[in-house]
């Protein structure tokens, strides 16, 4: 290996383990949830980038938000994570758009890089902003970020570490684009709309014993972690125990996102 190896200097190991992160996620990117199926629409990647990290600058509204990240060793960034190049917590799948679009080398941190590591489960100390939500060794992506109606935003509080990871997080895997990622808010919006009517079902008091056996059913499976945009659904269902006016204009702006392409007027844009 030369002492800065470059991505095609490492041995691809995708055609040997693709199916058990495939199987380990549900078939679904780790980043937004979408499903990937096929050589062609999912990447095995390495969270930790194992040849080169590229230089993430923070946009200056996270930067007053308390987004402090470490500076790289070099200006055009850091040498690249090389013992982990092959260590089986350090690889996901994730969508093209993901991977080869947005995250790209990007790997911010806010504590001291380990560049030399050679166990993730033991690199907490680089307070990294991106999630890895396969395992336990991570925090879990719905204890981070949660939505309202198709939009993801943090659950902790500002200032906190939780909420600087989930805005960096959505930021840089562009999370809560309609325009960029139009079919992720496309697919979210069908969902939160299936979802929303078996909900409905299930509560109404005409609906007879079979058809709420089948609507809970539905519901069950909407909510599976193995299915796509499961942290999505699952707000919707939350809201619409606590207050259904609220869970129906979220549907109404699914309705009129999916009818027109674009968010409603009263839509955080």
């Amino acid at each position: 290996m030369p002492p800065q190896p470059k991505s095609k200097d490492f041995k691809s190991l995708w055609r040997d383990i693709v199916q058990v992160y495939m199987t380990l996620q549900g078939s679904k990117c780790i980043y937004c949830e979408t499903m990937i199926e096929g050589n062609i629409a999912n990447d095995i990647e390495h969270f930790r980038p194992k040849a080169k990290v590229a230089v993430w600058k923070a946009p200056r509204k996270f930067v007053t938000a308390g987004v402090t990240l470490t500076a790289p060793a070099c200006p055009k960034g850091d040498s690249g994570y090389r013992a982990l190049a092959y260590h089986p917590w350090n690889y996901a799948a994730s969508c093209k758009v993901c991977n080869s679009v947005l995250k790209k080398n990007y790997f911010p941190i806010a504590g001291t890089r380990q560049l030399t590591a050679t166990d993730p489960r033991k690199m907490k100390n680089e307070q990294a902003f991106f999630i890895y939500p396969i395992g336990d060794l991570d925090d879990d992506p719905e204890n981070l970020i949660r939505f309202d109606g198709m939009h993801p935003e943090p659950s902790a509080p500002g200032g906190t570490r939780e909420y600087l990871r989930a805005i960096v997080t959505i930021e840089v895997f562009q999370l809560n684009d309609a325009v960029l990622r139009k079919e992720l808010f496309r697919s979210r919006a069908l969902l939160l709309r299936a979802l929303y009517k078996e909900l409905l079902t299930k509560t109404d008091p005409a609906s007879t014993l079979g058809q709420k056996a089948e609507a809970d059913k539905w519901i069950a499976i909407f909510l599976d972690s193995r299915q796509p945009h499961t942290n999505c659904l699952k707000c919707l269902k939350q809201a619409f125990d606590r207050d259904r006016s609220e869970a129906a204009k979220w549907i109404a702006n699914a309705a009129y996102f999916l009818s027109t392409g674009s968010l409603s007027a009263d839509e955080p844009s």
